[in-house]
């Protein structure tokens, strides 16, 4: 597996990594796109935030049937 990165921040990641090595360089190659969410290169994961919300009391009232 091969992985080549360049940031317009001039920084760069180059990696050949074997079968065996493959998740060591997924890991390499997660870090780095962290590491240049800041400089624009890639955008950020999106994240679920919580919303805040209101709490509405609602009565219900039993209709009559007619």
């Amino acid at each position: 597996m091969f992985f080549e990165m360049v940031c317009q921040c001039t920084a760069t990641l180059q990696i050949d990594a074997e079968k065996s090595k493959e998740e060591a360089a997924w890991l390499l190659v997660s870090r780095f796109c962290n590491a240049h969410v800041a400089c624009g290169y890639i955008t950020p994961l999106y994240e679920e935030m919580p919303q805040d919300t209101k709490r509405f009391n609602i009565k219900a009232t039993e209709q009559d049937p007619q």
